[in-house]
């Protein structure tokens, strides 16, 4: 069967680019009751997705001679393992096939839809002998103030410490308007009489961030001051700041946005 498939797909290529055979996997009818799955109507994209371009760059690898690509590359170094995809992972494993990896990552931090599993999925797909697994439990970046915070968002308890003291975390509750905008330019002001030089505000999306800054209309004389910058908390990952302060943070997100702080936290 796998060398009929082989040789119809090829048949196929002479006419059909890699996007119109990744279509027919679940829209021609005759090629699902062949080879594919039918998936359900809500199931199927309208329009061509970033989504897809995993599974799109898997078909191409697997119908070219990939040796040539991976044969120079020794180490496959991968950060932030947590939000990799199965099939992510398979386009590494396929493209790199001959290559040694190291994957990194911390399933509390999981920010896109995942099991956040990664050492599983690398488990099952990479293959490769041996596989060994590092648990590590120091936190360098944060204080103990922050991490003891940050650790009350975690689902399952984790065992994690920091080296250092530092103040304590800031919480203001149900504050709006011309209030919550005073306090987050006196809490900035605090930062800078601190000394520090950097403090990002932290949103669950780009648009929060970028409406959250034409509210605040922080004064100049705070702004030249100090580095301000507003993000969604899944373009910070992996980042680490001064300050932070989080905004309407989802509790989910919460342990990843705290996390970015190393000195103080609001």
């Amino acid at each position: 069967i796998g060398q009929q498939i082989y040789y119809e797909l090829q048949f196929m290529m002479k006419s059909l680019s890699i996007l119109a055979l990744y279509k027919m996997m679940y829209t021609d009818s005759a090629f699902i009751s062949e080879y594919g799955y039918s998936l359900s109507e809500d199931m199927i994209t309208k329009y061509d997705s970033w989504e897809d371009a995993c599974a799109l760059a898997l078909m191409t690898l697997n119908l070219c001679n990939t040796d040539e690509l991976s044969k120079d590359v020794f180490y496959i170094i991968a950060d932030e393992a947590q939000d990799l995809i199965p099939v992510f992972i398979d386009v590494l494993k396929t493209l790199y096939h001959g290559s040694n990896y190291l994957f990194v990552g911390d399933r509390n931090q999981l920010v896109f839809t995942g099991t956040g599993d990664f050492a599983e999925d690398i488990k099952t797909i990479v293959l490769k002998r041996p596989l060994r697994v590092y648990s590590l439990d120091t936190n360098y970046r944060s204080t103990i103030e922050i991490s003891d915070y940050s650790m009350k968002y975690l689902s399952t308890k984790a065992n994690i410490k920091s080296v250092r003291h530092g103040q304590s975390v800031i919480e203001h509750n149900d504050i709006h308007g011309e209030k919550f905008r005073n306090s987050v330019i006196s809490t900035i002001e605090e930062m800078i009489n601190d000394g520090y030089t950097s403090v990002t505000i932290l949103c669950n999306t780009l648009n929060e961030a970028r409406d959250l800054e034409r509210k605040l209309m922080i004064p100049l004389s705070v702004s030249g001051k100090i580095s301000i910058k507003a993000f969604p908390v899944y373009l910070a990952k992996g980042l680490e700041y001064d300050c932070i302060i989080t905004v309407n943070v989802e509790d989910k997100l919460m342990y990843t946005a705290c996390t970015r702080a190393m000195h103080k936290l609001a």
